[in-house]
């Protein structure tokens, strides 16, 4: 499989929010960060890590919600998307399964909330890590 194209965008609220409308995320304050990568992601844990590392970001200090613009229609000019939540390792699946099905589109699109967790979840999350098989 040759490398799959990842962009990250993250720093802001979205302007464009309606998940219907599957529009380009954009926002004050957004950035977005390229990475690559050789293969599938498996789980939603995988995906994670990926993304907090290219954000530098600590996952025990930091919960985090991706959302990928997923592209659900292709026209004759035109790819149409939707917004989908990924929540699971069954939607890490679909999100790669797409990118393989659709030759049009050329990489993966996430956008990044991060939420700081509360110290409680942050000694529960430090010690699940910790048991983690690395």
């Amino acid at each position: 499989m040759p490398e799959i194209n990842i962009i990250i965008y993250h720093g802001g609220p979205l302007k464009n929010a309606n998940a219907n409308k599957g529009l380009p995320f954009e926002g004050p304050g957004i950035k977005f960060y390229y990475t690559q990568i050789d293969r599938r992601l498996k789980t939603l844990d995988e995906l994670k890590m990926l993304v907090m590392e290219e954000l530098c970001a600590n996952p025990a200090v930091h919960n985090i919600q991706i959302t990928y613009r997923m592209p659900h229609e292709v026209l004759k000019h035109q790819i149409n998307y939707k917004y989908m939540a990924i929540e699971t390792d069954k939607h890490v699946k679909i999100m790669f399964d797409k990118l393989e099905r659709i030759p049009e589109v050329s990489g993966i699109e996430l956008y990044i909330q991060l939420e700081s967790r509360t110290d409680d979840e942050i000694q529960q999350t430090a010690i699940s890590l910790q048991d983690s098989p690395k």
